[in-house]
């Protein structure tokens, strides 16, 4: 990625944000006890690396809500991995245009709570969306 990777992504991280859940995004560090759900994508080609994005379960709900319109208390575990599934799809797309050269993106996948490839933070995004923690983690692979 260029120099401008952080802000490049923090501007399309934003953009996709406000498209699809319209609360504004801050800069919050993550705190111990953040409860993180999240999905993951891989880029592969001549950049190879994870697109990561994670969020506390009530802005998942939040954002499930709004993007199958329809109430927070009718959201099913399937909607908020489905929704964010979707976040990371977009994000990683565009994280990939930003790329150049030939690259592909995989199919969203799960996430634990830390990492799911060797690698270095391209950058790391520990942001506030309306009261809740909102990670984005871009990692190249086998870079230091």
């Amino acid at each position: 990625m260029h120099d401008r990777a952080p802000e490049s992504v923090q501007s399309l991280v934003d953009d996709v944000w406000s498209s699809y859940v319209g609360a504004p995004l801050v800069p919050r560090p993550v705190v111990a006890g953040d409860d993180l759900v999240g999905r993951s994508i891989a880029i592969s080609g001549d950049w190879c690396g994870t697109v990561q994005v994670q969020a506390s379960r009530a802005l998942a709900v939040t954002v499930a809500s709004a993007m199958f319109s329809t109430g927070a208390a009718e959201i099913t575990d399937t909607d908020v991995s489905g929704a964010l599934g979707e976040i990371t799809n977009i994000v990683g797309g565009n994280v990939k245009s930003l790329l150049g050269g030939e690259c592909r993106l995989a199919l969203p996948s799960s996430v634990g709570h830390g990492p799911d490839t060797a690698g270095h933070e391209v950058p790391r995004l520990e942001l506030d969306a309306a009261g809740e923690p909102l990670v984005v983690v871009v990692w190249r692979e086998g870079r230091s």
